[in-house]
Formats: structure tokens, sequence, C-alpha cells
């Protein structure tokens, strides 16, 4: 049993073709790489199912069953699979928004700046210690350092951001990273930023998370991907333009691409 009794929602606004990510946080499966594998999905109590997933229908005789919930005897049997992906420990959980905007913050040159980026547990879908964190380049990397640079993550069940204080969108903030960040030259168009964490941090896998982002100006700008899409990222970024400021001066409807390394 990896996931027990959980609550979940499908979120609004999921790309045509993508996947919904379904946390696994009560528990860890081992799979052996001989074996045939089995999942079990059992929902009560739905409120709306009138969401359609793709399924292949051409996999041979006996491959899925379908019943009513409980130990009971499947009142279907067919060749169909559901197209499922999973998730493995030591791999990266990534975020990729589909792009459409850019900004230079946090790697910006003229302006001290802090940001939070809300990300649900339905886009990361397992728990795990994350050990680095990293941000999408739009163009190629521009050598700077940023001082007084700082990553803090934290949880929340909070599906929007908008506290008047950025403190008060984490219920466990945790400084992961504080320090100089160096962005080094060579890096291309669509390659990652990686800032590794001097802490750690546990991701339960059950809520959602906040990652913040603060630093001084550096020398040069480093331009990084995110989107704007007031239905899927409603609310979903907080900013202002100083590093050390706790009064949130907006909030708006952006998501950063992102990539959490986790063990």
């Amino acid at each position: 049993m990896v996931a027990n009794a959980q609550t979940f929602t499908v979120p609004a606004g999921v790309p045509y073709g993508t996947y919904v990510w379904i946390p696994i946080p009560d528990g860890t499966f081992i799979y052996d790489g001989t074996d045939n594998l089995i999942v079990q999905i059992e929902t009560t109590a739905v409120t709306n199912a009138l969401e359609v997933w793709w399924l292949d229908s051409n996999l041979g005789t006996n491959t899925r069953v379908v019943g009513n919930p409980g130990d009971t005897v499947g009142s279907v049997t067919d060749g169909s699979q559901y197209l499922i992906k999973f998730r493995f420990a030591g791999g990266t959980v990534d975020v990729i928004t589909g792009g459409g905007s850019n900004e230079s913050f946090p790697f910006s040159s003229t302006l001290n700046n802090k940001r939070q980026y809300l990300y649900f547990a339905e886009e990361l879908g397992t728990k795990g210690t994350i050990t680095k964190v990293a941000c999408r380049l739009l163009s190629n990397s521009n050598a700077s350092n940023y001082n007084n640079f700082t990553v803090v993550i934290g949880h929340t069940t909070s599906t929007s951001l908008g506290s008047a204080m950025f403190s008060g969108n984490m219920a466990d903030a945790q400084t992961v990273f504080s320090g100089t960040f160096t962005v080094p030259a060579g890096l291309g168009a669509g390659d990652w930023i990686e800032i590794p964490l001097s802490t750690p941090f546990a991701y339960d896998g059950k809520r959602n998370l906040v990652v913040q982002m603060s630093t001084l100006a550096g020398t040069a700008d480093n331009n990084i991907i995110d989107a704007l899409n007031n239905t899927l990222y409603l609310n979903r970024r907080n900013y202002a333009d100083s590093n050390t400021t706790d009064t949130v001066a907006g909030t708006d409807n952006f998501l950063g691409d992102l990539i959490l390394f986790m063990q």
C-alpha cells in the first residue's frame, strides 16, 4: 500500500496528452526489474467522474480488471492498459510549463529581488529529499555572481499565494541555501541553472510546495523560462524588488520551469 485513504484532486487545465501525477506518500515499492508489475487503484466517494484517461486496447488478453471498490471479483476483464508513467527514486522531478514568457529574476543585473513559486503535489508526484533545485535558461548564460543568494523551501496546503507576508505562505519554511551563487558562462538555451542545497529539504509528497529565491543584483542578467496562464497558474508567483522585505509587492499568474533533484 503506497497511498491509503488519500484525497486526490485532478487539477483543472492540464494540457491534453500530458500526465497527472498521483502522489504516493504512504509507502515505497521496490520494483525488482524482472517480474511483471501490477498497479491497483481504488477510488471511492468520487465527486466528479467525467475525466477521460488514455487507454491502449491492443495489449493482449486479460491485462486489465475493472470492478467495484473492495476485494471483489472484477466485473470486466479486457486487454487494455492505462497510459501510465512511473517515477523512480533518484530521478528528477521536472515541471515544464511550456514556456511562453521569461524574466531575469532571480538572476537580475539591475534589482535586488525576491520570488516565490507554488508547485502542486499533483505536478510533483512523489515524496523525497530535495538536494538541488534548477531553473531553466532562456538563452546562453552570462557569467555572474549573485550575493546574498537565498533559497527557502516549505510546504503549504494552499492552492494560491497572496499572503500579506512572504513567510505566511509556508507552514515550515526552511533555508536550504544562503551565500554567493555563481552562474557560469557556457550554459546554452534550455540548459538548467542548478543550485545545490547546503541543507536538503524533506518533501512529504502530500502537500503543495513553495520555492522561494532572493538575492542582490548581479553583474549580468540570466533570463529564466516561465509561463503566464490565468487558469493553470492563478496566483502562483509572488514577487518583490527587494531581497529582504517580507511584504508582498505583487502576486500574479506565472509559474517557472523547475527541476527538483531528489533522493
